[in-house]
């Protein structure tokens, strides 16, 4: 509801400019409440630009930090090959 809020009172009266890693046709499912969802996104496609981006992601990937506690080793994983860090 407080999403709505805050489009509502931008409605009409203000820009508003959004990114999202949903596609639009996802956005729906993204509200609990189906009536206010549909509310919210009739206001945000009134008038609207839609500018999909897509291809590689355009991050540098970062070195890891080294453990900093002595006699402790610490293993970690690449985030984007794996959902664990090990200790």
């Amino acid at each position: 509801e407080d999403f709505h809020d805050l489009i509502d009172a931008r409605y009409e009266r203000t820009s508003t400019l959004l990114t999202s890693n949903l596609h639009f046709d996802e956005w729906g499912a993204a509200f609990p409440n189906k009536l206010m969802g549909a509310a919210t996104l009739d206001r945000l496609c009134d008038r609207a630009y839609q500018i999909i981006l897509d291809g590689e992601t355009r991050r540098k990937p970062r070195p890891m930090p080294e453990a900093t506690t002595p006699g402790r080793t610490t293993a970690v994983h690449d985030a984007a090959k794996s959902s664990t860090a090990t200790r």
